[in-house]
């Protein structure tokens, strides 16, 4: 079977959670071995690219027009792709067109290949976070009316990673909806010598809590940063040190989040890091915490899963569908400085409680395999085969 997976954006390039699922996922199919799998993305280049990626072929198309709509707090991307997108699909004759998320061109344009040319088309909703103006609501209201409309009335079926996310106009297509959480790769890290807490320059003795993100309104740094003042100004003898990790997404909001931070020297920011130091950091982290304002499914999230860490997150999009208050996490309301705190000093202070979470958690790795979760996109993409 011939799969041909679209994405606005992808790797190394572009780096988030439905990049890393659309990797994931390529090489999970490559993994089952009767599957031809090609990745078909935009890209800032001149012409089409075709490249290995880590063993997945991937065609980059170059883009002719990025747009960036009003929102708050973030700019929001609208990336227009060459007419060479289509010259790309037919070069490869996918037996399924899968796309992923709504609101990109990429994903109207696939559909609008696979309508004329009669092809299965599959698309997965991971879920849109912005919060924009006025002014671009109404636009976005017209996208939804119009090609947004028309790509989810092509689609066979509809693959959503959180229930929560099914707004309109998704509501109108219930019946081909289909609730398919994200995965990770399943990884047992206990041999990897590399140690983030000796290249930063933590005291091996202190506890180490690690958030990952894009610094972006949307993941709530913010608040964490609140949190963290007033955990320190409660428990002033707690030896802990709080590593952010990722890439500047608005310089507005990166230097908001330098201002809060002030000059407490136990807050690190570390901007985008190589992936083996992201490894080094979840396998040092007393504690992973996910302060988001919105989700759909965290890659993060399941990758402090498969690390056996125990995770602070906020209770939105499918962290509830996945983990436990109590039992696997803790779970606080967004926009609360004061509960974080709260679960912060609980979490630290008490090692049993810790202990007893990380133990709950790692009994969840079999459940967000990739071995486990692709089987059931393969028997979707059967059954639109034999319609």
């Amino acid at each position: 079977m011939r799969i041909a997976l679209i994405t606005s954006t992808f790797l190394p390039n572009f780096i988030g959670g439905r990049e890393k699922h659309i990797y994931g996922l390529a090489k999970a199919l490559v993994k089952l071995g009767h599957h031809d799998v090609y990745i078909v993305t935009g890209d800032r280049v001149k012409e089409v690219v075709k490249e290995e990626f880590e063993g997945v072929t991937v065609y980059r198309v170059p883009y002719i027009k990025e747009f960036k709509l009003r929102g708050i707090g973030e700019s929001i991307p609208y990336r227009i792709v060459a007419p060479s997108f289509f010259s790309v699909l037919h070069h490869i004759e996918p037996e399924i067109i899968h796309a992923h998320d709504i609101k990109h061109f990429t994903s109207d344009a696939a559909a609008i290949y696979s309508y004329f040319l009669h092809k299965p088309f599959v698309l997965t909703v991971h879920g849109f976070f912005y919060r924009p103006s006025r002014l671009t609501k109404v636009l976005l209201r017209l996208h939804d009316l119009t090609l947004n409309l028309f790509t989810l009335k092509v689609a066979r079926k509809i693959i959503v990673v959180s229930k929560r996310n099914v707004k309109w106009p998704l509501t109108l297509f219930r019946s081909k909806i289909v609730y398919i959480p994200n995965a990770v790769e399943s990884s047992n890290h206990k041999g990897y010598s590399k140690s983030f807490k000796a290249k930063y320059r933590v005291p091996i003795d202190y506890h180490l809590v690690v958030s990952v993100g894009r610094l972006t309104f949307q993941k709530g740094f913010d608040i964490l940063i609140r949190a963290w003042k007033i955990m320190r100004k409660r428990e002033p003898d707690l030896r802990a040190k709080l590593v952010i990790i990722g890439p500047t997404q608005d310089q507005h909001y990166f230097k908001y989040l330098l201002k809060l931070a002030g000059d407490d020297d136990s807050i690190i920011f570390t901007g985008r890091v190589p992936d083996e130091d992201l490894i080094a950091a979840l396998q040092d982290a007393t504690v992973v915490v996910m302060p988001s304002r919105d989700e759909g499914m965290p890659t993060v999230l399941l990758e402090a899963i498969s690390f056996g860490k125990p995770v602070v997150a906020t209770s939105v999009g499918a962290i509830p569908d996945i983990i436990v208050n109590g039992v696997s996490s803790l779970l606080v309301k967004p926009e609360s400085p004061e509960e974080l705190a709260e679960a912060l000093i609980k979490v630290l202070v008490d090692d049993k409680l810790r202990n007893e979470i990380a133990r709950n958690a790692v009994k969840l790795r079999s459940y967000i395999s990739w071995d486990n979760m692709v089987k059931h996109i393969v028997r979707i993409y059967e059954e639109v085969s034999r319609r």
